[in-house]
């Protein structure tokens, strides 16, 4: 059996098949949007390019019904690169890539650090007619627990944030939206791995009636409550806190002026 772990590579690389040390990555939307042009899909500038890491802000996308309300909002902190100078291991896991790199941090400390490269996450805080919120109550088997969550699924390679969330709130929620507002991104996980949730706020909502299939795997209850009340359930202390939906309310709460 071939081991999960690939060769070592002298440039850090991107997502996908292990490339050897003389292959060039091909570089995705979601990395060229984050780091510019020349960026891999792991987040580190093509190898011809920049070792150092130059994030930037995300433009999320043009549609009908859309309203950026991100740009409302103050820029985001300048970022402070980093250098990968070496990827020692890799592992491909479904959508995600596990890496252990040999990086240079800003302050000129040098180290192995783990790292998940992840193509990023979309998620909406559906409101009906009625002012209810739509979440669901999904089972996580790495936490063996069912959490309050709003639906959110991970882009697949090169998709628009926008369009895999109007895809993942018909397949988990079962509903059309037509008024879609953005929250902003935000950093679920920034110890350990370089995902991006870009979060939306969905209203004018349409029940379907013939929901698209979900995935086999996902085990998730649809429930309606009100603000007062989800408000509620995330204070009493009696559920487990899933930090991007909190943070997604949060600012939907902002926007909405409750």
């Amino acid at each position: 059996m071939a081991p999960f772990w690939g060769p070592r590579q002298k440039v850090c690389g991107g997502r996908g098949r292990v490339a050897s040390p003389a292959s060039t990555p091909s570089p995705t939307r979601l990395a060229s949007a984050l780091f510019g042009a020349g960026a891999t899909a792991a987040g580190h500038a093509h190898p011809h390019a920049s070792a150092e890491l130059i994030p930037r802000r995300w433009t999320e996308p043009r549609h009908a019904g859309f309203n950026d309300c991100s740009t409302c909002m103050a820029p985001l902190p300048a970022p402070e690169p980093s250098m990968c100078l070496e990827t020692l291991e890799t592992m491909d896991a479904r959508k995600i890539r596990f890496e252990r790199n040999r990086i240079r941090l800003p302050m000129g400390v040098e180290g192995t650090f783990g790292i998940i490269r992840h193509p990023g996450a979309s998620l909406a805080v559906p409101i009906n007619a009625d002012g209810q919120v739509v979440i669901l109550r999904q089972y996580r088997f790495a936490v063996q627990a069912r959490l309050l969550e709003f639906p959110a699924g991970t882009l697949e390679e090169g998709e628009d944030p926008l369009e895999s969330m109007q895809r993942e709130l018909g397949e988990e929620a079962g509903y059309s939206a037509a008024r879609w507002d953005s929250l902003g991104p935000m950093l679920p996980c920034p110890g350990y791995s370089d995902e991006v949730i870009h979060c939306f706020l969905a209203r004018e909502l349409t029940r379907l009636e013939h929901p698209p299939a979900g995935d086999d795997d996902e085990d998730l209850e649809v429930i309606l409550m009100s603000p007062s009340e989800l408000d509620a359930r995330l204070a009493s202390g009696d559920e487990w806190l899933d930090g991007k939906s909190v943070t997604a309310w949060f600012r939907a709460k902002q926007l909405l002026g409750l």
